[in-house]
């Protein structure tokens, strides 16, 4: 909320003014509460990169939901880690994130919207 009133104050309503300096601006935003409802630790795509390591926060293990239509059956109720093992065979990925691609290969999602993504001819995402 304080980054966006400073830019309301400092960038929005200067340029409003610059370009109708004899008119009233009214400016509306939805602010709903629920936008910084997650803990840091919440377990969002958005907190993630593509490709392992960098500079994502290190999410703790979760359980893949049991009742979720979307996910496919063998894959429910199973344990996710998203970091990979301090024993990991890439002694400078221990401990690290993996990252969504890797999350995705390792359960076979990234290969099945891949293939889904050709047949109904969507261009190839380059990353």
């Amino acid at each position: 909320m304080e980054q966006l009133c400073h830019h309301v104050s400092t960038k929005a309503i200067p340029i409003f003014e610059t370009f109708h300096p004899h008119s009233q601006a009214a400016f509306i935003f939805d602010c709903s509460s629920a936008h910084g409802a997650f803990a840091k630790s919440a377990l969002r795509a958005q907190n993630m990169n593509l490709k392992p390591g960098g500079k994502q926060g290190r999410l703790r293990d979760s359980i893949i939901p049991s009742d979720d239509p979307c996910i496919p059956t063998h894959l429910r109720s199973q344990v996710q880690s998203f970091c990979f093992e301090d024993s990991h065979a890439g002694p400078q990925l221990a401990v690290q994130p993996k990252g969504v691609q890797v999350i995705l290969q390792k359960r076979g999602l990234w290969q099945y919207y891949t293939a889904k993504a050709k047949d109904e001819n969507k261009p190839k995402l380059n990353f």
